[in-house]
């Protein structure tokens, strides 16, 4: 050890050397980093000692180490470039990004907002008069709410209905019409009555079922009725079906009197049987305008598909059957999901045997009439 190393007791020369000459001093130049190593001063810009860093042994001053250190500082707080290291702008450019881009989302906005001006406005620069008187008509068809019954007619969910049988689709409406409607629609049908007519299949003649239905009738449509009942009739049935109006036919009014009775039939067509048909049947609204003493039932021998392999000869009442009374109506399905004719709606109107039975027949079609 050379003697200029040594203490005045010839001890070793111990003295510390400072951390931040020590870290740069004994590291590999930064030519000689690995590849890995280069990274590191572009990730974090640091002041790397110059080739004539002082040697361990020489005297480095701390208020000159701190001022570099806040010149460091400084520099990366404003924004400022750092000699070495690298470039400290990286914060300003992003206090710079910030605005440029707020900005950039205001004038975007602005211009949508000038061109939906500018397309919603009448090309002739003058208001719709129409338009304002469309949007309050909308407005009151749909935000008011009314009462039940306001309009005059019942609703739909006040028309009272059992269900009697899910074999054929059968639904009864007590009290479907008044007393009064009843007796008008009967006073109006009585001078047109004619003996009842069937619709002839093919090899079938007058006389050969000249016994199946020994009932008159007429056939009324609302605008022929003066009373006004079977409009008010018509309309209640649509709401009750959720079928339009122009899907029924005329009222087919009948009178059965003691003996009279109507052999079991289907109401929908088979085109094998009847040829094409333009539309078909889909269910019958039957309304009771009188009681019947005794007898006059509507029955469905098939009902739950009882009855149909016992060579049934149509004309025994048997089944479900359906006592006539005043006002009451009977809804039922002709045709399945499917569109093909329900085998168990089979029907027909057993032999009054007391009394007199008047009934009017709404048919249903699915297709305008």
């Amino acid at each position: 050890m050379h003697a200029s190393e040594r203490s005045a007791h010839g001890a070793p020369y111990n003295k510390p050397v400072p951390r931040s000459l020590a870290r740069h001093q004994f590291q590999r130049p930064f030519h000689d980093r690995p590849e890995k190593t280069r990274l590191l001063p572009l990730l974090r810009p640091r002041r790397l000692p110059s080739r004539a860093s002082p040697q361990p042994s020489q005297h480095v001053d701390t208020q000159t180490r701190f001022a570099g250190r806040e010149r460091h500082r400084r520099a990366m707080k404003g924004g400022g470039a750092i000699r070495s290291g690298g470039g400290g702008g990286g914060l300003m450019r992003t206090r710079l990004r910030l605005p440029v881009v707020l900005l950039s989302c205001s004038l975007f906005f602005l211009a949508g907002f000038l061109g939906s001006l500018l397309f919603t406005q009448d090309p002739q620069g003058e208001e719709d008069p129409e338009r304002p008187l469309r949007r309050e008509r909308v407005m009151e068809a749909v935000w008011p709410e009314m009462a039940y019954g306001e309009s005059g007619d019942p609703a739909p969910s006040l028309i009272p209905y059992q269900i009697l049988s899910w074999q054929p689709r059968a639904l009864y409406f007590p009290q479907f019409a008044t007393a009064e409607q009843c007796e008008n629609v009967v006073k109006t049908a009585k001078a047109r009555l004619r003996p009842s007519t069937l619709a002839l299949r093919k090899g079938e003649s007058e006389e050969t079922t000249k016994g199946i239905r020994t009932s008159s009738g007429t056939f009324l449509s609302a605008e022929e009725d003066p009373t006004g009942a079977l409009a008010e009739i018509e309309t209640k049935i649509a709401k009750a079906t959720m079928m339009p109006r122009s899907h029924g036919e005329p009222f087919n009014v009948l009178r059965y009197e003691i003996g009279q009775k109507y052999a079991s039939h289907y109401d929908a067509f088979d085109p094998a049987q009847y040829g094409p048909q333009k539309s078909q049947r889909v269910a019958s609204f039957l309304l009771y305008l009188t009681d019947v003493e005794e007898g006059g039932e509507t029955m469905f021998p098939y009902e739950n598909g009882d009855n149909m392999n016992i060579g049934y000869d149509y004309e025994q009442c048997i089944g479900l059957k359906v006592k006539p009374r005043k006002g009451d109506g009977l809804l039922f399905y002709s045709l399945m999901v499917n569109g093909t004719i329900d085998p168990t709606s089979l029907h027909g109107s057993c032999p009054v045997v007391r009394g007199e039975k008047w009934v009017a027949t709404k048919w249903i079609r699915d297709k305008s009439v």
